[in-house]
């Protein structure tokens, strides 16, 4: 100790700690067991306009029976911006996109299904709307394949602020495929109902979101989202259980009643 008082002055250079960025979106995927349906997620993340840097992709694996983990596992090893995790198996895509939302880091996140897509321009324009008019969500324009003119009614321009909308709500169509800013769904503790078959989970997170939401930008001049309707899926077996379909149509109008009784959300 002594001896470091007699050394020279030296200049020591100062040590640089990378500061962690944080990306604009985090895009998290639910899998189960999508087979190679999960090539398209892939293909339409790698299109995007927006740098690789910008964004992140978090994979939250239900607990898939087959080889979906290891695909995943190949999947992050060759993509600097994905992220994976697998959980137990729930039964639902609520629990994983609650996970994917507690792991994302992102300003904003965008939920998608294992076998849809997104447009090139998506996180590109999205994001360059949503940062400008502050919005807590952005509703951007989405495709539907089975039907040609599904969503037409909703994205008719673009709109910096749809709130006061009176041909239609906003947040229409209600499935989780737009852009919510991360720290208003953080702070109003807006998450998916989890359970093993909660049918509408998306339409109940909507209703959650409503009352609180003061900016709702609609993005219509740039293709957003590819809903892609191909075979069967776990929320269309309803159709074969009448009595939990009308328990959750139930459900939804009271939870509606609730949620929406204000002055300003009679519409």
């Amino acid at each position: 100790p002594g001896a470091a008082h007699d050394a020279p002055n030296v200049s020591v250079p100062k040590i640089s700690v990378p500061k962690i960025s944080v990306p604009k979106i985090s895009v998290v995927v639910p899998t189960f067991a999508p087979g190679e349906l999960l090539n398209r997620v892939v293909r339409s993340v790698e299109a995007q306009t927006m740098p690789t840097e910008d964004f992140e992709v978090i994979f939250v694996d239900d607990g898939s029976p087959d080889d979906t983990w290891q695909r995943l596992e190949t999947i992050r090893d060759s993509h600097s911006n994905v992220r994976i995790e697998r959980i137990e198996h729930s039964g639902w895509p609520s629990k994983p996109r609650n996970v994917g939302l507690e792991l994302s880091r992102g300003e904003y996140v965008l939920f998608m299904d294992h076998d849809d897509e997104l447009y090139p321009r998506a996180l590109e324009a999205g994001y360059a709307m949503a940062a400008r008019t502050h919005a807590d969500v952005l509703n951007g324009k989405e495709t539907r394949t089975d039907q040609a003119a599904w969503g037409i009614s909703v994205y008719t321009a673009n709109m910096d602020n749809a709130i006061d909308r009176q041909d239609i709500h906003p947040l229409i169509p209600t499935n989780p495929h737009k852009l919510f800013r991360r720290a208003f769904l953080m702070e109003h503790h807006i998450r998916f109902p989890e359970g093993r078959r909660v049918l509408w989970e998306d339409v109940f997170f909507a209703l959650d979101l409503a009352p609180h939401a003061e900016v709702i930008s609609v993005l219509a001049d740039t293709p957003f989202y590819h809903w892609v309707q191909g075979g069967r899926t776990a929320s269309s077996s309803y159709r074969d259980r009448p009595e939990e379909y009308w328990h959750w149509v139930r459900e939804i109008v009271q939870k509606t009643n609730e949620k929406l009784s204000g002055p300003t959300l009679e519409g």
